[in-house]
């Protein structure tokens, strides 16, 4: 790992002892650490949007449909297959999910680590 780092830092013109490297380690660990709880978290938020937005087109769609039987759905153009018109009833149906139950444990990324990147 110091042999990888070394040649980083002297790739963006950086020279310094072998022994001084090892002062460098702790600080770049902590800098790699933080950036990826930035993205993790972040991409965690994003997932978290993706999700209820699938979740309202479901049940904006569901809200359309007005009926649990699957033979009287409007079904999305190019749909002819009834395995395809059975799922999507299903979804339609039963997939639905309160958004005050999850709008509680949204992931939110810190304005701290929005600052940082």
């Amino acid at each position: 790992m110091l042999n990888k780092l070394t040649r980083i830092l002297e790739r963006n013109g950086f020279s310094i002892k072998e022994q001084e490297v090892v002062s460098v380690v702790e600080p770049f660990s902590a800098e790699l650490e933080s950036r990826l709880i930035y993205h993790s978290s972040y991409l965690t938020e994003m997932l978290y949007d993706y999700f209820m937005a699938i979740n309202t087109l479901i049940i904006t769609r569901g809200d359309i449909m007005n009926t649990n039987h699957v033979s009287k759905m409007l079904h999305p153009e190019g749909v002819s297959s009834d395995v395809y018109k059975n799922m999507y009833g299903s979804v339609i149906v039963f997939n639905r999910y309160d958004k005050s139950l999850f709008s509680q444990f949204r992931p939110i990324t810190t304005k701290y680590l929005k600052m940082r990147y």
